[in-house]
């Protein structure tokens, strides 16, 4: 939340939200018309729109790599300011940049 502030956070959890909500609704739909379904989402593309699944097959391959990378460096940085406040302990941290001092490596955390 100390990149951007509490307001657009907000702001985009409306929209989140509201996406979230559509998106289980649908997905129960699916469940109820089809109760035998063992992975909903890829079986409601495959049933819907087949020609589709591959593409949605990558973007979430895609979604999940983003996803992973973006814990990673959030995991970092919420170690990184727990030592730098002194909630933590004093783990070696290496600067992975000499130019960024943001970029860094905890191998503890690791």
């Amino acid at each position: 939340m100390g990149h951007l502030g509490a307001k657009p956070i907000r702001q985009a959890w409306g929209i989140v939200f509201v996406a979230l909500v559509l998106n289980y609704l649908g997905q129960g739909a699916f469940l109820m018309t089809h109760p035998g379904a063992k992975n909903i989402l890829f079986e409601m593309i495959f049933h819907y729109a087949s020609s589709l699944y591959v593409p949605f097959l990558l973007l979430s391959i895609a979604a999940t790599v983003i996803a992973s990378q973006a814990m990673i460096s959030g995991m970092f940085s919420i170690v990184y300011q727990g030592i730098t406040t002194r909630v933590m302990p004093m783990f070696r941290v290496n600067y992975t940049s000499y130019e960024m001092r943001s970029q860094i490596y905890i191998p503890s955390v690791n």
